[in-house]
C-alpha cells in the first residue's frame, strides 16, 4: 500500500512539470504584454488598508483553490459569507460548498464552515477543518480527497468618500495544504474569493492576487 501511495504521489508531481513550466511562461508573457486578458493585480497596501465593515464582506462568492502541483486545475466552491463585530473584533464566517468540476456552478458534496478573526490592518489567517473534496468537484485526480487547508490573506475596506457603499469584491492570498487521502502530501498554493453580484453572471475564476485565469493542462499557452 505504501509503495502504491508513493507511486501515486510521484505521478501527481511528475505529471505537472511540463504544464507548470508552460503556465509560468504564460504568466511572464501576460505580465509583459499588459493586455486586457490579464486581470489587474489585487494590491494589498498596509499603509492604506483598513478592516472592512461586516456588510462589506457578507454575500455570495466564487471561492477558488489552486494547488502548486496543479495550478491550472483549481477546485471551486460557492462561498456564503456572514460577518459580525464581537468585542471590537471582526469575525468572518464562510460556508463553502464544492462545485461541479465540469460546469463550476452545480453544488456537489457536503459544505463546511470556518470562522476567523480579521486584524485591524485587514490581514487574516483561517485554519479550515478537515474536509473531503468529492470526486465530482476534483479536476486534478477525479477522486475523493481529504485535506486540511490554512489560508493567509487580506481584505481591505473599499469605502471612500466617492464610494460610500463600499464592498469587498475580491479576497486573495496563499495557502498550505495537508492532504491525508488518498495519499499523504503537503503542498502550497493560492486562493481567491470573487463576489457574485445579484442579477449578474457567475464570475470567471482567477487563481491568485495577480488575477491570473486558469488554463486547461492540455492547452498550450499563447
Amino acid at each position: 500500500m505504501k509503495d502504491r501511495a508513493a507511486a501515486l504521489a510521484g505521478l501527481l508531481l511528475a505529471a505537472c512539470v511540463d504544464p507548470a513550466a508552460r503556465y509560468d511562461t504564460f504568466v511572464s508573457r501576460c505580465t509583459a504584454r499588459e493586455t486586457s486578458a490579464c486581470t489587474p493585480p489585487i494590491v494589498y497596501d498596509p499603509e492604506v488598508c483598513t478592516r472592512p465593515e461586516p456588510e462589506e464582506v457578507a454575500g455570495v462568492s466564487l471561492f477558488t483553490i489552486s494547488l502548486a502541483f496543479a495550478a491550472m486545475k483549481p477546485v471551486l466552491y460557492r462561498l456564503d459569507t456572514t460577518a459580525e463585530v464581537v468585542d471590537d473584533t471582526l469575525l468572518v464566517t464562510h460556508r463553502a460548498t464544492p462545485l461541479d468540476k465540469t460546469d463550476g456552478e452545480t453544488p456537489v458534496g457536503e459544505a463546511f464552515e470556518v470562522t476567523y478573526p480579521v486584524a485591524d490592518d485587514g490581514t487574516f489567517t483561517a485554519a479550515l477543518p478537515e474536509t473531503v473534496t468529492p470526486a465530482a468537484a476534483n479536476p486534478i485526480t477525479g477522486g475523493d480527497v481529504t485535506t486540511r487547508l490554512v489560508l493567509t490573506g487580506s481584505m481591505c475596506s473599499t469605502r471612500r468618500p466617492e464610494a460610500p457603499e463600499g464592498g469587498v469584491d475580491t479576497l486573495c492570498g496563499t495557502l498550505t495544504a495537508d492532504i491525508s487521502r488518498p495519499v499523504r502530501l503537503s503542498t502550497t498554493g493560492t486562493f481567491t474569493s470573487q463576489r457574485h453580484h445579484p442579477g449578474k453572471s457567475w464570475p470567471s475564476p482567477i487563481l491568485d492576487c495577480a488575477g491570473l485565469p486558469p488554463r486547461p493542462m492540455s492547452t498550450e499557452v499563447p
